[in-house]
């Protein structure tokens, strides 16, 4: 697999699109540091392409993910995507066993000490 990051921002819903600045921010630190890093927006996605929805949705988000070549993958949450964020990072985990998959955002930040007990092996 390659080397480098892949910063993930799940969509949050159809109404709210925001631009994943903190994914942005970070992308530029880490570039800085001479680290590949890969931003894949899925809010994006969804607003470009209405028919993702569902297990489309999913199906689509892996296999971008995969493309990337990347094993180490941050995903940012937010309330309103947790249960969503989840689910993304479990595929993932599921169809790339060695990947690192790093929550962060606020809701994870919240909820970080449930979200350790309930998904052993994630950080």
């Amino acid at each position: 697999m390659a080397s480098g990051i892949c910063l993930i921002a799940p969509p949050v819903s159809r109404e709210n699109r925001p631009l994943p600045l903190a994914l942005l921010c970070l992308s530029g630190v880490l570039a800085a540091q001479g680290t590949d890093c890969r931003i894949l927006d899925f809010n994006l996605d969804v607003r470009l392409n209405p028919e993702l929805e569902g297990e489309a949705f999913f199906a689509y988000a892996i296999s971008k993910i995969r493309a990337t070549g990347c094993r180490l993958f941050g995903i940012t949450s937010l309330c309103a995507n947790y249960p969503l964020t989840l689910r993304l990072a479990a595929l993932i985990k599921e169809k790339i066993p060695d990947a690192i998959v790093i929550l962060g955002g606020p809701q994870a930040s919240s909820v970080y000490a449930q979200t350790l007990r309930n998904f052993p092996g994630w950080i």
